[in-house]
């Protein structure tokens, strides 16, 4: 699906962008009770293609969780 890459290629260099869409999608989830389990974004469908890796960013989920 390119419109992932396309958002992937977006934000992967800019952690502050990346932390702001963060916060702002963690605001939608708490407005809209039941989308989606906050637990669900501190995982990435491009670990499957070798573009993410949960280990080695167990430090910025520990950011993002504090948001």
């Amino acid at each position: 699906m390119q419109w992932r890459k396309n958002c992937y290629d977006r934000i992967i260099k800019d952690k502050d962008v990346y932390l702001i869409l963060v916060k702002r999608f963690k605001l939608i989830i708490k407005k809209q009770d039941g989308f989606i389990n906050e637990e669900q974004i501190y995982v990435s469908y491009n670990e499957q293609y070798g573009l993410w890796s949960s280990d080695k960013n167990e430090n910025l989920y520990e950011i993002m969780r504090k948001l």
